[in-house]
This record gives C-alpha cells, sequence and structure tokens, in this order.
C-alpha cells in the first residue's frame, strides 16, 4: 500500500512538472513573420522632417525653383516675387522653409538688390539642411565677390566646401547605419529563429523525459504489482496447504479417535471375557452381576492372585506399574488397588474386608495421601486409578 501510494505521488509530481515546463513555453510569444516586418521597422531609423520634406517638398521646391528660374531670366522680378510670396502664404509664412528664403535671395540677387539678397543668403544658411546652407553661402560668396570683399567670399567658400564635406559624410553615415540596422535586424532575427528552435528542442525534450519516466513508472508499478499477486497467490496457496493439512489432520484424527474406540471397546470385550473366565469372580456379586451379598466375602490367596494377575492382563502390568511408581505400596495395598480398578462396589469391599464403608472410605483416602501423594483436590483414588 505504501509502494503504491508512493507511485501515485511520483507520477503526480512529473505531470505538475510537465505541465509547468509547457507553461512557462508558452508565456515566451513566438514572433511571425508580421512580428518580425514590426522589428525590421521598428529598427530602421526614423526620416527626420528635412529628410521627408526631401521626399514630398523636395519635388515642390524644384517644380517651384524651375518656374522662379524662369521668371527671372525673362527679368519679371516682382511676378516672381509675388509668385513666391504666394507659396509662402499657402506654406504658412516666409519662414516655413529655408528653400524659399534662398530663392527669395536668387531673386533680389537677380534684381541687383543684393541687400536685400545678402539678408535673405544669411537666413537660408541658418537651415539645418545642408544642401540649403550649402547654396546660400556659395551665393553668398559670389555677392561678396560681385561686391569685390575677397576675404570674406574667401570665408564663405571655405564655409561651403566643409557643408558639402559634412552633407556628403552625413549621407555616407546614414548609409552605414542603415547597413548596421539592416544586420542587426537579421542577426535578432536569426536569434528568435534559434530561440524558437531551442523551445522546440526543450518542448521535445520534455516530452520524451515525461514519456520514458511515465513508461519507466509503469513498469516498475507493474512489476511490483504483479510481484505483490504472486506473494498473495503464494500466501493464498500456503494458506490452502495448511488447510488441507489441518483437514487431514482433523480426518486422520477422527480416524484415529474411532480406532482408539474400536480397540477400548475390543479391550472392554476381552477384559470381560478374561474376567468371567475368572473364578472369584463369581463371590464378589458386582462384578458377577448376581445381586448382594448377604455375608463376608472370603477371598483365598488363589482368588487374590488370580485378580492381580487377571488386571495386570487387562490393564497392562497394572501392578508392576503401581509398583515401579510407587514403591511404598504393599502386597495387600496392590490387592485393594486391583480391586478399586475393576469397579468393586463400596458394599462388596466392607464385605471382603469386614469393615464398615466407612472405614473402606477412610482406607482410601490414607493410601491417596501416605502412598500416592496426591491432595485433596486432586481425583479421588478410585478415578486416579481407573485412568493409571
Amino acid at each position: 500500500m505504501l509502494k503504491r501510494i508512493s507511485f501515485y505521488i511520483l507520477f503526480l509530481l512529473l505531470s505538475l512538472g510537465f505541465i509547468l515546463g509547457l507553461l512557462l513555453l508558452s508565456r515566451q510569444r513566438i514572433p511571425s513573420k508580421a512580428a518580425d516586418q514590426d522589428t525590421l521597422s521598428t529598427l530602421q531609423p526614423k526620416a527626420s522632417p528635412d529628410s521627408v520634406l526631401g521626399r514630398e517638398q523636395w519635388q515642390s521646391d524644384v517644380r517651384h525653383d524651375s518656374i522662379l528660374s524662369s521668371l527671372e531670366k525673362q527679368g519679371k522680378y516682382k511676378k516672381a516675387l509675388n509668385y513666391l510670396q504666394g507659396v509662402e502664404r499657402r506654406r504658412g509664412g516666409p519662414f516655413s522653409t529655408p528653400f524659399y528664403l534662398l530663392s527669395k535671395g536668387n531673386i533680389y540677387y537677380a534684381a541687383h538688390d543684393y541687400d536685400s539678397a545678402s539678408h535673405y543668403y544669411n537666413l537660408a544658411s541658418t537651415s539645418i539642411d545642408t544642401h540649403i546652407a550649402a547654396e546660400a553661402h556659395r551665393r553668398m560668396c559670389l555677392l561678396e565677390a560681385a561686391k569685390g570683399n575677397y576675404r570674406l567670399a574667401y570665408q564663405f567658400y571655405n564655409y561651403y566646401h566643409e557643408l558639402l564635406n559634412l552633407d556628403l559624410s552625413q549621407e555616407e553615415s546614414r548609409d552605414l547605419y542603415i547597413k548596421y540596422k539592416e544586420v542587426q535586424m537579421q542577426n535578432q532575427v536569426a536569434n528568435l529563429e534559434l530561440s524558437k528552435r531551442w523551445r522546440e528542442v526543450w518542448l521535445l525534450v520534455l516530452s520524451l523525459a515525461f514519456l520514458i519516466t511515465g513508461a519507466g513508472a509503469y513498469i516498475y508499478y507493474s512489476y511490483h504489482r504483479r510481484k505483490e499477486q504472486e506473494r498473495n497467490l503464494k500466501a493464498e496457496a500456503l494458506q490452502l496447504n495448511q488447510e488441507n493439512k489441518m483437514l487431514k489432520q482433523a480426518e486422520e484424527l477422527q480416524r484415529l479417535r474411532r480406532n482408539e474406540a474400536e480397540l477400548r471397546e475390543k479391550e472392554a470385550m476381552q477384559r470381560e471375557s478374561l474376567f468371567r473366565r475368572m473364578s472369584a469372580i463369581h463371590k464378589i456379586p458386582s462384578l458377577g452381576k448376581e445381586g448382594e451379598c448377604q455375608g463376608k466375602i472370603l477371598l483365598t490367596d488363589f482368588d487374590w492372585e488370580e485378580i492381580r494377575q487377571t488386571v495386570d492382563e487387562g490393564y497392562y502390568g497394572f501392578t508392576l506399574r503401581l509398583q515401579k511408581d510407587f514403591e511404598e505400596l504393599t502386597l495387600s495395598d496392590l490387592h485393594f488397588c486391583c480391586l478399586l480398578k475393576i469397579n468393586v462396589s463400596l458394599q462388596d469391599l466392607s464385605d471382603i474386608y469386614c469393615i464398615s464403608k466407612t472405614s473402606i472410605s477412610k482406607k482410601k483416602f490414607r493410601l491417596k495421601r501416605d502412598k500416592f501423594h496426591l491432595r485433596e483436590s486432586d481425583l479421588s483414588l478410585d478415578d486416579y486409578l481407573r485412568a493409571y
């Protein structure tokens, strides 16, 4: 019973461990292809406002620039300014984009209004867009050269080249950053796939371990159950054998008892025929069944010897055994014991010994106490000698 309870507890613990492992694995989300695309989109660098303008607004700026250049070539500066101001109002004011500042400076430069042109070039040169800032510094270089201020023209030219180089380095850094993020994204996707494979492997290992453990536990349980059944069968077989032996012993005992009863019956019949051949039987009424005697019973020495021999022959050496076990017994005591052995009545004993019945009882008591050393609580002398 204890082994069965231990088996159930072990199986329950293994089941709980397997379920817990499945829950832990399920809590780790396995990414799908859509999730990988989301990861890729999150890893890519976000576009800045200038880069967004570089796609949509720059196309519009190029279109406006071509229109402005056409008007400048035709000398229609006022119309060009009105067109540019109209675009600025639609875009939200004159400082909404550096491109229009640069375009307005170009218009004033073409109209030979160098002060206004220099003002708008300075505003455009502060743009975070390196293309606009570089072009503004180049135009300011040309403007200062036209004025004859070559030192400032040289400085603006250097600023122009620095901005060009910075723009190129930014483009290269941006390309490298995009490539780095792409490689990083590929590595992360590969790691996610690898972790997914590892989770599948661990799930398979847990399943195999659970199956192997369950099979081992089942084999262990079946083996012990079979052993227990074998022990029960052996115990039942042993119990049946014992019961069969007990039945055989009981039958044998009954047979022995029947044989013993038959032997006793035969012995009684033999003793009766033996005693009937004894001549003294006719002198003792309780043995011959001839009624009570009305006087003294006189037994000769021959009668006593015949009685003793007959009792010894019928009861396996009765007097010889008494002499061996109780050496204090005299020949007269042996004769008295023989009469008690063959159930001579108290009246016949009184007539044989010519004493009263009370004296016969006292004689029995003294013989029991002094010669046989029996206690008062033990059997009577008659019963003791009959069973001896």
